[in-house]
């Protein structure tokens, strides 16, 4: 029997944490959440949280979905910017192992192929859960518009600002995103210390997260950062503002968004007494109650952004040289006093 609806569907994850943020992704959307548990989830995540690994087989899935999609940075992939799906087609998006990618019985059963695209030379791939919910996103809305290409990027992209992070790994989840979709730097205001002023293996496990040591992270209020802006966007969860999606993110360096951790603060609070003046602007959810993840909200956020800015167009040698897809295998230590290195296994954790 075939199910309708989109259905999100974790191939070979390892990360049992990775894992339930998935669900709760899905959950926010709306939609199903599958695992072809083909890497020990099950064992790993145990009975955490009261919530079993819905464990699917690749002939169960083209049985109940006539659309199975591969979520992945392959060749021939099409961008999940205007990506739309047929309209009463049940669809499965499957996302891969957060080193290896798609299996290759998943490639050899999907209908399609789609991605996120990328900015970065040193980030290729999203966190696995923050790109579950950049997908989810864009099909549930019917794609949106296509991405932004040609001219001078660069100058209409605005400068970012990530406040107030409650938890170091979903803090180090958003910088990574920030990375891949082409910021050359990122502020962080860290009032609670979780990023600048945390313990040893909070520093490890939350660089880890970002994939990256030497991204430019600047404090918001370290000695010579005061900055100025023309404009200052404040993105919300809660329903307050302009649509995500209607809102113009593309108004260059003196344009700040700023990105809240609404599990510690309200972004209405930030909009009036911080930055007075400030635009609220939502991302578009169809459910009021739901999981709050920072990782998942901040990279949708970014990725629209990234979207209205676009990139220049492609050269034909870049065209030839794309090839399977690579996954990120190290992280180089800190350099310098204090520098803190980090291990395979530690970045096999995120």
């Amino acid at each position: 029997m075939k199910t309708a609806g989109i259905a999100l569907v974790g191939d070979g994850i390892e990360n049992h944490h990775n894992a339930q943020t998935m669900m709760h992704a899905a959950e926010m959307f709306g939609c199903t959440c599958l695992f072809r548990d083909t890497q020990g989830l099950t064992e790993a995540r145990g009975d955490e949280d009261g919530l079993a690994v819905p464990d699917v087989t690749i002939a169960a899935l083209t049985e109940a979905f006539p659309l199975l999609i591969g979520f992945d940075n392959s060749a021939g992939a099409q961008a999940i910017y205007g990506y739309r799906l047929p309209r009463s087609t049940a669809a499965a998006l499957i996302v891969g192992n957060e080193r290896r990618g798609l299996s290759r019985e998943v490639t050899a059963s999907m209908s399609a192929a789609v991605e996120i695209p990328m900015d970065s030379k040193a980030i290729n791939c999203l966190n696995v859960a923050a790109a579950s919910g950049v997908g989810l996103y864009y099909l549930t809305r019917g794609g949106v518009g296509r991405m932004r290409a040609g001219g001078s990027p660069d100058g209409r992209r605005p400068e970012l600002l990530l406040v107030g992070g409650d938890d170091h790994v979903e803090l180090g989840s958003a910088i990574r995103s920030a990375c891949a979709f082409g910021w050359r730097r990122c502020l962080i205001d860290d009032p609670g210390g979780v990023w600048f002023g945390s313990e040893r293996w909070k520093r490890a496990e939350g660089r880890a997260a970002a994939r990256q040591s030497k991204y430019h992270q600047a404090g918001a209020g370290e000695p010579g950062s005061r900055l100025s802006f023309r404009e200052v966007v404040v993105v919300n969860t809660r329903g307050m503002g302009t649509p995500l999606g209607q809102a113009r993110l593309s108004n260059g360096p003196e344009q700040l968004i700023v990105i809240p951790d609404e599990a510690r603060m309200c972004a209405a609070d930030l909009a009036t007494e911080r930055f007075a003046g400030a635009t609220l602007v939502h991302i578009e959810l169809p459910h009021s109650e739901f999981a709050y993840h920072y990782r998942l909200f901040a990279t949708i956020a970014m990725a629209e952004i990234y979207r209205q800015v676009g990139r220049r167009e492609r050269s034909r040698s870049d065209r030839r040289g794309r090839e399977a897809p690579f996954y990120d295998k190290a992280l180089a230590a800190e350099p310098g006093e204090g520098g803190i290195e980090v291990s395979l296994e530690d970045l096999r954790e995120y």
